[in-house]
């Protein structure tokens, strides 16, 4: 089954088109007299919810406030990001995009009928079964970026503080697949980020 909805939108499911169209607009820049900004980069959050041995930020993290534990934050963004008319929002981490789920959820859900390309990095720790068929089915993330930096719940033992992290991704990776048949979309597009270490 089709979703012909989807193809009022130019760019939340094409990035090709967002950088024709960011190129086009970078060239002709110098003759726009109202510059606006095209792409936005978020950090939802500071904090993890994992402690992975290769990174900075832990579950432990001191950070005090976030953007994405409060609503009215988010209620102002998306006004901003529809008058503006961002195209392209990447969220590449530093902290888990989705340690706040719920309002992450929320936030997607406003973004669910505005024409732009939204990128997450996430190690999907707080992701199950059922935010995957919402994500899919509800069209709420153009491209999900998913870090896996094991081969097997042996090395998980050594990089993450579960080793259960390994077989969880696998899992998130199958519902992904599972709801992108379902559903017959192409979207999220998937990455799988790999951080090489000395173990």
């Amino acid at each position: 089954m089709k979703d012909n909805n989807l193809s009022r939108f130019q760019f939340k499911f094409d990035y090709f088109n967002v950088t024709m169209y960011m190129s086009s607009y970078l060239y002709d820049l110098r003759s726009y007299k109202d510059i606006k900004p095209f792409r936005l980069f978020l950090h939802p959050s500071g904090k993890c919810n994992d402690s992975c041995k290769y990174c900075t930020r832990s579950i432990n993290s001191k950070v005090e406030t976030d953007f994405f534990s409060n609503r009215s934050y988010l209620d102002k963004l998306t006004r901003d990001i529809e008058e503006l008319g961002i195209k392209d929002i990447h969220m590449p981490g530093s902290g888990e995009p989705f340690f706040y789920k719920d309002n992450m959820f929320y936030f997607l859900e406003k973004l669910r009928n505005v024409d732009t390309y939204t990128r997450i990095v996430t190690n999907g720790k707080n992701l199950n079964d059922s935010d995957i068929r919402n994500i899919v089915k509800d069209g709420l993330i153009s491209h999900l970026n998913i870090t896996q930096s094991t081969d097997s719940e042996e090395m998980a033992c050594r990089v993450y503080q579960n080793k259960e992290r390994h077989t969880r991704t696998i899992s998130l990776l199958g519902s992904i697949l599972k709801y992108k048949k379902l559903y017959n979309r192409q979207f999220p597009r998937i990455d799988i980020m790999f951080v090489l270490t000395n173990l």
